[in-house]
């Protein structure tokens, strides 16, 4: 444990530990330290050696926006076409979040205005790229995400959406069917 207390660790180790404690290490009296890959899952016992490769967000299965690592990014903002595509998608996946919540009614449709950052993280990963991006809309609301594009197909994966603007009761109509701050309510 003092090995591997040094190196990044996920909850996904922590379920592995959990299952070496209980399916595995019984047998060794808690003695068995050699690398095991628990079939089926995604991380390592904190009792064994863990594997040598590095132990980073690129190589663990952590989603970008609970990664403590930092990485490298580079501004995407000279790139028109593509902060269009990526902010019309954000915006579309917006609505689509309220159209699925049954608050289409009573929220604004968003249109953006600005994007105020897009990054690209820079990383080894040659079949996906991840956007950190910020959008401003007309209706006075800042969204940011993730954005993970896969390269090949062009699908988009969003992360949690997070509001920056002071919403303070632009949202409220929402609370009797599911609050939610992406809806900025019609009064």
């Amino acid at each position: 444990m003092r090995e591997n207390a040094g190196r990044l660790q996920s909850h996904y180790d922590t379920r592995a530990t959990i299952l070496d404690i209980l399916k595995y290490q019984p047998s060794s009296n808690f003695t068995d330290r050699s690398t095991l890959q628990i079939p089926g899952e995604k991380g390592n016992s904190y009792l064994r050696h863990q594997p040598s490769t590095p132990r980073n967000c690129e190589t663990l299965p952590i989603p970008e926006q609970y990664c403590i690592c930092q990485s490298n990014t580079t501004s995407m903002l000279k790139d028109k076409k593509l902060i269009e595509r990526l902010s019309k998608s954000l915006i579309d996946y917006v609505h689509g979040k309220l159209d699925g919540w049954n608050l289409t009614s009573l929220c604004h449709k968003f249109e953006v205005e600005k994007v105020t950052v897009l990054d690209l993280h820079i990383s080894k990963s040659t079949s996906k790229s991840t956007y950190d991006i910020s959008v401003k809309t007309k209706h006075a609301a800042h969204f940011e995400t993730l954005i993970t594009e896969d390269k090949k197909t062009k699908n988009l994966e969003f992360g949690g959406i997070t509001r920056l603007d002071k919403y303070k009761d632009t949202a409220d109509c929402s609370k009797p069917i599911r609050f939610t701050p992406l809806c900025y309510c019609r009064k």
